[in-house]
This record gives C-alpha cells, structure tokens and sequence, in this order.
C-alpha cells in the first residue's frame, strides 16, 4: 500500500508540474506587485501629507490677512462715519466688503477643520 502511495504522489507531481510552476511565478510577480503598490501608497500618502501641510500653512497666512483687512476695513468705516459728508451708498459698500471679508473667514475655517480632518484620516508616517 505504501509503494502505492508513493507512486500517486509522484504520478501527481510530474503532472501537475508546470502548473506549479507557474502558480509559484504568479505567486511571486503578485508578490512583488504588492511590493511596488504599497511603496507608491506610502510615497503618495506621504505627498498628501506634505501637501495638507502646506495648505493649512497658506490658509494660516490668508486668515490672518483676511483678519487684517477686516480690521482696517472696520477702521474704514469708522473714519467715512466720522467724516458724515460720505453717501450711504459708499457705506453700504463698505458694510458688504466688510460682511464679505467675515464670511470669507469663515469660510476658511471651515475648509482648515474639513482639511485637519483630511490629515487625520491620512497614515502616520
């Protein structure tokens, strides 16, 4: 029964050889395929990152900007009001540029905190 045995198993290798083989070969070039896929994930997360980075640094700057000139547009109306010779039109404008520049900081809020939860989501390096 043994030498029967035997016989199966070796009658089953020499036949089945070259698909062996070949499972073996798609079993190596998938392998290194996941290789290949998971270095480019990583460099890419790792340009994602980088590039969140530099965003939520541009978005700091415009803030601060965008804070500034609300500031001196406040300055501005208080000036045209003290001056009370300016038409209301102008002052309308004013109070539209103002409003402008309030919601455009807001706004600006609110892409950092959807782009801090961008990063988040992102793997640590």
């Amino acid at each position: 029964m043994d030498n029967l045995v035997r016989m199966f198993i070796s009658s089953v290798n020499q036949l089945l050889k070259g698909q062996v083989e070949e499972l073996t070969q798609c079993i190596r070039e998938t392998i290194t395929w996941q290789r290949q896929v998971h270095e480019e994930m990583q460099e890419r997360s790792r340009g994602l990152s980088e590039a969140v980075f530099d965003v939520r640094d541009t978005l700091a700057q415009t803030a601060d900007l965008v804070q500034d000139l609300s500031t001196e547009g406040q300055q501005l109306k208080r000036i045209i009001a003290d001056l009370g010779a300016v038409s209301g039109e102008v002052y309308d404008i004013l109070n539209q540029a103002v409003d402008y520049l309030r919601r455009c900081g807001q706004s600006l809020d609110r892409v950092e905190r959807a782009l801090s939860e961008v990063k988040d989501r992102l793997p640590r390096r």
